[in-house]
């Protein structure tokens, strides 16, 4: 796994086996809190640990700085994302609905 930096408030990182990217994802750190974006894994490289060495990655940026809160949104259908998330401590503070304009 590689941790990638743009801005000091901002990590990204991704998983690489063989030249191939398997899981990517996004955090920044703002205002005492972690945000976690875009987490990825592909289909065939689930259930490797992946995500939980990319969200593992996050959380030890975001105490580095001394940040113990943390939010990410995911969608309700993703069961793997949410069993990961939950063993990390996460629950659900508020669901949503996405509004998409008719074209």
């Amino acid at each position: 796994m590689q941790l990638l930096s743009r801005s000091r408030f901002a990590r990204y990182a991704y998983v690489q086996s063989a030249g191939a990217s398997l899981a990517a994802g996004t955090a920044c750190v703002s205002r005492d809190w972690l945000s976690v974006h875009g987490m990825r894994t592909l289909p065939n490289a689930q259930g490797q640990g992946l995500g939980t060495s990319l969200l593992t990655a996050f959380v030890g940026f975001a105490r580095q700085r001394g940040i113990s809160r943390a939010f990410l949104q995911v969608e309700a259908d993703n069961a793997p994302a949410l069993s990961l998330y939950r063993r990390f401590g996460f629950a659900t503070a508020w669901t949503y609905h996405y509004w998409k304009a008719p074209v």
